[in-house]
């Protein structure tokens, strides 16, 4: 069992002559989010020693491990637990390991990696403990309920054929599997690799030590966490074994394959300094880098003469490995650190990561370029208080992340502001954060249509992950914090669509009640965003009612002499508009006509009536969606959205006369509840348009809609955004096999991604002059459905000499862009093989009695190959001659033949060396060169 003991503490640190800290200008700020070990004293019940990448969850706050403390139990220095920590500093112990079975601690001791599962639960492992003393897979809620889902060696008694000590995490696979590794056990003992189920089933996909006997040329001891890459493939190392014993890279096929390949083995290099690294260690393990190629660290190794201090590297899918970096490159004392613990690519595409030792103190984190130009931006152990050293965390283990805020979170082993008693000295531990001072973007980022709706009207919701080239990150999971019913349908898998390692997606969500709520999106099980929306019933907008009365009055008089005829006209009129603001005009005319030939006089009173008319179209107030993102749509298909109009008038209809979108590829599709226009909406009340895209080219599609209407603030104007897609995508537009030998073969996979609404016919074909050598298998036959990935792998067998090329052909109906092609290409294929590459000699007895050796050369093709071979000049070469063989000057297809050398050695008891180079015609490999060695008797 591991204790607080059993860790480096900063005393013995200090002895190794490591420098104080020293001031020096950064571009980040580190700051301790928690100080482990802060509560019950030396027992450490909050927890002590973090050594796993933290989680952001669903729910905004951040989720990890500690390797011990917890509540006190049978197990002294306790047995790790699980935690909780708000952004702002809270934490809550979720789970104290060993709480059942006594001292058997049957549900596992000394946790590791968490992950975000897609039910919004957490599963990770622990190393030890359970019902055979194994490790465990476990699932806990955000609450701290506990269920163990696997105990390791249950299987193979004493063997532990289904593995011992899960120190890598788990990684959630695009079959919704979970798959891990185990340090040990297995058939052979160096460990495995197992998926296994959400309900707990699990199936061991390889067994480690399988290759090179006692060697374990494929590799043993893998403790890093997997990544399944763009191509569908796993990706892993392994901390030993490999040609050198130094540790490997490794990549498996997905289901249902599950082919292994070992694709590297450090300390191919440089001798026993292992430049090219050695031990990748660090349970964050590989990740793909926006390049399609994988990043990683090894623990010790690269090419610094002060210490083995280890490598950041690069590899590409097929086995190429670059040194990009060698740490302890800075100074006699390694002030750019040592023991590198991973990587994360950021969202500004530098790769981030801590180094667990060194510095200016004791560990670093650092930003470093894909070209391995390195920054250390944060010296841990820089800080004291109250005489406390190294308050701001010491000896970081695991791997950073990005959270939601741009900025990057972790946590380190030692140190803190704890009780300084713990950890021998060293403290519990601290989790932290590094903000930038240029804010860098989030790496999941949602947006909302609107930030204020009312209930049962629709808002879009868009999301971008970037980087997300990996299927790992891709496999992204939709909550509403808190999991209101209200709210809309936001849940499970969001497919999304790749375009520049940006991943990105929409959904329509019409929530059904009042209230606040926080839509997230964790991808990669590790990294969560964002959107809050607000949903309030409309409130009527008061309106102005206007009464206007008219009394006008009139008046003539005059004197006429005989019969006077008097006529008067008044004429009133009123007009009144239902405005705040109110106009009643009366006019009145008065006209007295007089013809008289007697004197008389008389009085005429006019009666004068005013009637108020009106002469205008009562006006109201509306609202309506502002912006309508139809998201990716794929070309040649329809998607169709919703956009709601609201009067928010209380007296007076609203009246729209028409709705015309500036793109024709935009239309009103006749659905909604508004109906055909003209469309009249009454008082304090809503309907909806349904309006269509269907785009008929790729790119951009910026448009508006234009709404007349008797509102005072007509016309309106919604904003249309869409992008047209193709309908299907391929993750590679090329495949490329490099050199392969007759007799094996080589194999590529790629994924296709049905982006339409709908489900396609597929089928895929092959063509041009070497199609015969290439065949397909996987996922991807006959109906693909709506936005959905299948997987198809190339295999390469070669059967001509030189470099070959197919095209393969992928269909699928109904798409009017139809047919998509993956070019296949390979390096000229080689032919033969020559054995052995050493024609050893030993000492002969006699001086006189030379010695004949044979070289055999192979023809695995069909093809008929010349050959011809040489001694190589240098000081011994005359004691070595081409005698014969078989061979003569060609090789017969599919045959072989042998070339003899003998050695006559002239030089004593001295040893002797040379070499022969034998050429085969259309073998790029040629010549190649064979040692020859042996030593003459002693004279």
């Amino acid at each position: 069992m591991r204790s607080l003991l059993a860790f480096l503490s900063l005393a013995s640190l200090a002895s190794l002559g490591i420098a104080s800290p020293s001031a020096r200008a950064t571009t980040y700020t580190q700051s301790v989010v928690y100080s482990f070990c802060s509560q019950g004293g030396t027992n450490c019940t909050d927890g002590a020693l973090p050594a796993a990448s933290l989680v952001q969850a669903l729910d905004g706050n951040f989720y990890g491990t500690t390797l011990a403390g917890g509540a006190v139990g049978p197990i002294t220095g306790g047995a790790g637990t699980v935690f909780q920590v708000t952004p702002s500093g809270t934490r809550t112990t979720l789970y104290t390991f060993c709480s059942q079975g006594g001292t058997s601690c049957t549900d596992g001791t000394v946790p590791r990696v968490l992950i975000e599962g897609p039910d919004g639960n957490f599963y990770g492992t622990t190393e030890e403990g359970g019902t055979n003393a194994s490790g465990t897979v476990f699932r806990i809620t955000s609450t701290g309920t506990l269920t163990t889902l696997y105990n390791f060696c249950s299987v193979g008694g004493s063997s532990c054929t289904d593995g011992i000590d899960p120190l890598g995490g788990l990684t959630l696979g695009s079959d919704g599997n979970f798959y891990g590794t185990t340090e040990r056990g297995g058939s052979n003992g160096g460990g495995t690799i197992y998926m296994l189920t959400s309900s707990g089933v699990l199936s061991t996909l390889y067994n480690f030590c399988s290759q090179g006997g006692a060697s374990c040329t494929d590799g043993e001891n893998p403790y890093a966490t997997l990544v399944q890459g763009s191509d569908g493939y796993f990706y892993g190392t392994t901390y030993a074994g490999g040609a050198d014993s130094e540790g490997t890279v490794f990549k498996m096929s997905p289901s249902p394959s599950f082919t292994f390949t070992s694709l590297y083995s450090f300390c191919s290099l440089g001798g026993s300094a292992c430049t090219d690294g050695k031990n990748p260690q660090g349970v964050a393990g590989l990740v793909e880098g926006t390049d399609e190629n994988f990043y990683g660290t090894t623990e010790a190794g690269g090419t610094s003469t002060t210490v083995s201090a280890g490598t950041f590297f690069k590899i590409t899918s097929s086995g190429s490995l670059t040194t990009l970096y060698s740490f302890c490159s800075i100074g006699s004392r390694c002030a750019d650190g040592a023991e590198p613990m991973g990587v994360i690519e950021g969202t500004d595409l530098n790769f981030y990561g801590t180094t667990a030792l060194f510095g200016s103190a004791i560990g670093t984190a650092f930003s470093v370029s894909a070209s391995g130009s390195l920054t250390t931006i944060y010296n841990f152990c820089s800080r004291e208080q109250n005489s406390i050293p190294c308050t701001d965390g010491g000896m970081p283990e695991a791997a950073l992340i990005q959270g939601s805020d741009g900025n990057f979170y972790g946590d380190t082993n030692a140190g803190g502001n704890g009780d300084p008693a713990a950890n021998s000295g060293a403290s519990g531990g601290v989790a932290f954060k590094l903000a930038a001072s240029a804010t860098l973007a989030a790496p999941i980022q949602l947006s909302l249509s609107n930030s204020q709706i009312a209930p049962g009207n629709p808002v879009t919701l868009s999301w971008n992950v970037f980087p997300a080239l990996s299927t790992t990150q891709q496999q992204c999971y939709a909550f509403v914090q808190g999991g209101a019913t209200g709210a809309g349908t936001w849940t499970g898998q969001q497919i999304g669509t790749l375009s520049a390692a940006t991943y990105s997606g929409s959904a329509s969500i019409t929530p059904t009640a009042n209230g606040t709520y926080t839509y997230a999106l964790t991808c990669g099980g590790t990294e969560s965003g964002f959107a809050t929306l607000t949903v309030a019933s409309a409130t009527p907008t008061p309106t102005a009612t206007v009464t206007a009365t008219a009394t006008p009055a009139a008046t003539a008089t005059f004197t006429a002499t005989a019969t006077p005829t008097a006529t008067a006209t008044a004429t009133a009129t009123a007009t009144a508009t239902a405005t705040p603001t109110a106009t009643a005009t009366a006019t009145v005319t008065s006209t007295a006509t007089a013809t008289a030939t007697a004197t008389a006089t008389a009085t005429a009173t006019p009666t004068v009536t005013a009637t108020a008319t009106p002469t205008a179209t009562p006006t109201t107030s509306m609202t309506v969606t502002a912006s309508l993102p139809f998201g990716n749509v794929a070309d040649g298909q329809t998607v169709t959205k919703n956009l709601t109009v609201h009067n928010t008038g209380r007296t007076n209809s609203l009246v729209i006369s028409s709705a015309t979108p500036s793109d024709p590829e935009y239309a009103l599709s006749g659905t909604g509840t508004c109906g055909a226009i003209p469309v009249t909406v009454a008082p304090a009340t809503s309907c909806t348009f349904g309006v269509s895209f269907t785009p008929n080219a790729t790119g951009a599609h910026p448009a508006s809609l234009t709404l007349s209407d008797n509102a005072a603030t007509s016309p309106q104007h919604v904003s249309l955004t869409s992008t047209g897609i193709v309908d299907l995508t391929t993750s590679k537009s090329s495949l490329v096999f490099g050199d392969v030998k007759f007799g094996a073969k080589g194999t590529k996979s790629f994924t296709v991604t049905n982006h339409q609404t709908q489900p396609v016919s597929l089928s895929e074909s092959l063509s041009d002059a070497n199609a015969s050598d290439f065949s397909m298998s996987g996922t991807c036959t006959g109906t693909l459905a709506a936005k959905t990935a299948c997987t198809t792998t190339v295999t390469f067998v070669p059967g001509a000499l030189g470099a070959e090329s197919a095209t393969l052909t992928v269909s699928d109906s109904p798409d009017p862009l139809s047919p998509y092609m993956v070019a296949l290409t390979t390096g000229p294929t080689i032919p033969a093989t020559i054995t052995p590459v050493t024609l050893a000699y030993g000492t002969l007895t006699a001086r006189t009695s030379p010695k004949t050796k044979d070289v055999t050369v192979t023809n695995k093709s069909a093809f008929s190959l010349p050959v011809s071979e040489s001694i190589v000049s240098s000081a011994n070469s005359g004691d070595f001659t081409v005698t014969g063989g078989t061979c003569g000057t060609m090789v017969s297809a599919n045959s072989s033949c042998t070339i003899a050398v003998r050695f006559t050695p002239t030089g004593g008891g001295s040893p002797e060396s040379a070499s022969i180079a034998v050429t085969i015609g259309s073998d790029p490999t040629s010549p190649r060169n064979i040692t020859l060695t042996g030593t003459g008797p002693v004279n």
